[in-house]
């Protein structure tokens, strides 16, 4: 059996102040971002999830966005003070509401 080709992914350690960059640079997109979370905290905005993630209420969040005609999807973990961040292309058009 053949393992297909996996994308490369980007991996960065943020602090808060690059994580504010991060949020305010996804909200100057033409095109709606999708928020994914686990857990009982469900933000409706970018702002909320922003808000969520630096004050503790949610430590992981997923964020699936088209930028340069290309899909990513950015997962974000604190990691004590900081933000674990992996980011991926996706190879297709995700189904759902980005499509």
């Amino acid at each position: 059996m053949t393992t297909p080709e996996l994308p490369p992914l980007q991996r960065a350690v943020l602090p808060p102040e690059e994580l504010r960059s991060l949020f305010r640079d996804l909200g100057e997109l033409p095109d709606p971002v999708e928020l994914q979370v686990r857990g009982a905290v469900r933000p409706a905005s970018l702002a909320e999830a922003e808000q969520a993630m630096l004050s503790g209420e949610i430590d992981q969040l997923q964020l699936r966005y088209a930028y340069e005609d290309r899909w990513w999807c950015d997962t974000l973990r604190r990691v004590g003070s900081e933000f674990d961040l992996v980011r991926i292309e996706i190879p297709e058009q995700p189904p759902g509401p980005l499509s």
